[in-house]
């Protein structure tokens, strides 16, 4: 990659992009394709470095990548160290005054990447910005949240979150407007550079999920304000990487929603939580044995959901140590 000698440098003296695109891949090499692919048709911003950190993939990704763009950085792991620790990995290695940290099983639109730099240069005390996310159709798929809170937990625990905001309490729905937020989610999300060095990078305890609440959260509590643009929107196909082993993800889910509330909320919301895990869990591990002896073409199905439930069950009663 050419460095042009007019770019700005950090205390390092090293160049200073412009934007840095950050992207942790498991095992979706063909997302991962369509993603890179969305960057260099789309992201006008230049010059542009972009980083892959490759948490062990079995697919092959490293090495597509390695032959196929080779203006990527690309950090390939012997383990998969989980989502924030990977992400922190390519920070390490950014030299940017913007970082967009960028699912692999993401598409940005055309003026996504570029839209969301000047929201950030407009709105200067924003330390991260998120479009909105649309589902491959097209359709909406998500946007802001509001803050984690132990009674928004209880309606998500309890299933009855799906009867507010059309089913997407505690984030909002397509008619949010252009604004501040509590926090944004990860999958597309551009970070300033100069809040991580105030506050840090991504909390490593968090292995996958809850990791981009909890920066905000820091951010925040900072002083600095999230921001939503739904004018910009990017293509999330969802559960790229998750699906592989989607009874492990469930039980990451609860676990790193245990560990927020360990860290940011009182030890008594934090019991609270933990103790409506351990029983809406063991009630669904049972439903689903049942339900698995009266099905015998769904038995396995209905078996594999028992077992996650089984690992949520024994995360929140083991605690987010």
């Amino acid at each position: 990659m050419i460095v042009s000698p007019s770019l700005q440098t950090n205390d390092d003296a090293r160049p200073l992009f412009p934007l840095c695109i950050v992207i942790v891949n498991w095992n979706t090499r063909a997302l991962l394709r369509a993603c890179l692919e969305s960057i260099y048709v789309t992201v006008a911003t230049q010059p542009l470095q972009v980083i892959v950190v490759d948490n062990a993939s079995t697919d092959g990704s490293a090495q597509f990548v390695r032959a196929h763009y080779p203006a990527v950085q690309v950090i390939a792991n012997a383990e998969n160290v989980g989502f924030a620790r990977a992400n922190n990995q390519a920070l390490a290695h950014a030299h940017a005054e913007f970082i967009l940290l960028l699912n692999s099983d993401a598409q940005l639109e055309p003026e996504t990447a570029d839209g969301l730099v000047r929201a950030l240069k407009q709105e200067t005390n924003a330390a991260a910005v998120a479009p909105r996310l649309l589902n491959p159709n097209r359709s909406f798929q998500a946007g802001p949240n509001d803050a984690l809170g132990l009674i928004s937990e209880l309606l998500l625990t309890f299933g009855l979150a799906r009867f507010l905001r059309g089913g997407y309490f505690p984030g909002y729905d397509a008619r949010a407007p252009r604004g501040q937020y509590a926090w944004v989610g990860g999958t597309c999300m551009l970070l300033r550079g100069a809040t991580i060095q105030q506050i840090g990078r991504l909390d490593a305890d968090y292995f996958m999920y809850t990791e981009e609440a909890d920066w905000c959260w820091r951010a925040r509590q900072a002083g600095w304000e999230i921001w939503y643009e739904p004018a910009l929107a990017a293509i999330h196909h969802g559960g790229g990487s998750s699906r592989h082993d989607a009874g492990r993800m469930r039980a990451e889910l609860y676990k790193s929603k245990l560990l927020f509330f360990s860290k940011h909320r009182p030890r008594w919301e934090y019991e609270t939580l933990r103790a409506a895990l351990m029983l809406t869990a063991l009630v669904k591990e049972n439903a689903y044995r049942l339900a698995a002896r009266l099905s015998e073409a769904r038995a396995q199905q209905y078996i594999e959901r028992a077992i996650s439930f089984r690992q949520v069950f024994q995360i929140a009663r083991s605690g987010a140590a």
